[in-house]
């Protein structure tokens, strides 16, 4: 499952905390785990289970004969009813019949153009006032707030404009954000070594947003260096 891989690869340990669902009740109340910071890494898995999620969502409309974007059933419809990392395979095989309208600039038009998967069709689904633009009122027909905590941080980073909304070109990159290189360096090498048992990696030390930790050193205590976040000495 993707939670028990990025958990490998960031050295963490999993533990059941509570059992239903999530996030965990406690004696502060649901604000509690609302309130916890949400790091880069835990926005970018994020947005791939909501990736997952609209492939599903997708995939159900087109057998239910309603996968046109100009159908507005809201995008409640499926909403799951316990954690997205709950083990939803991302299926890559499968291409988007329909994707929003292009912009008027060339820039956002190419943009468009390149969102034509489950990311581009549920834009469109979402966008009830047909502008292009997704208000606040329209991204809260996704109600995840008591499955995600990080749901409203996570579409607070697609502003990158910081005017309120989200536009097609903000939301494509939203969800085609590149992981930390600390972290693809590690996937890199998890898939390295179960290819070609290659002896002798060099294995990252990475912190908690899967960037490169000042310090780096050799397994053993060997050499040790300085990098920048990037792995740059």
């Amino acid at each position: 499952c993707k939670l028990e891989q990025q958990a490998c690869l960031a050295s963490k340990q999993l533990a059941v905390k509570c059992e239903g669902q999530c996030p965990c009740a406690t004696e502060h109340g649901p604000t509690a785990a609302a309130a916890e910071t949400c790091t880069g890494q835990d926005l970018a898995d994020l947005g791939d289970r909501l990736r997952d999620w609209f492939q599903l969502l997708r995939e159900n409309a087109k057998q239910n004969g309603s996968g046109g974007a100009g159908t507005r059933r809201g995008a409640e419809a499926g909403r799951p009813t316990r954690h997205l990392g709950g083990g939803v395979r991302r299926s890559r095989g499968a291409a988007a019949s329909h994707a929003p309208p292009p912009r008027p600039a060339a820039l956002d038009k190419s943009l468009a153009a390149g969102c034509k998967d489950a990311v581009g069709w549920m834009f469109a689904r979402l966008d009830t006032s047909g502008d292009l633009f997704l208000e606040q009122a329209e991204l809260a027909a996704i109600n995840l707030d008591k499955y995600e905590v990080c749901i409203r941080a996570f579409f607070n980073s697609c502003d990158t404009h910081k005017d309120g909304r989200v536009s097609t070109a903000e939301w494509c990159f939203c969800f085609w954000r590149e992981k930390p290189p600390c972290l693809r360096e590690l996937e890199k090498i998890q898939i390295q070594e179960a290819a070609k048992k290659k002896p002798g990696i060099f294995i990252p030390s990475c912190d908690e947003d899967g960037y490169y930790r000042k310090l780096q050193c050799e397994q053993g205590g060997g050499e040790c260096w300085c990098v920048d976040p990037l792995g740059l000495e």
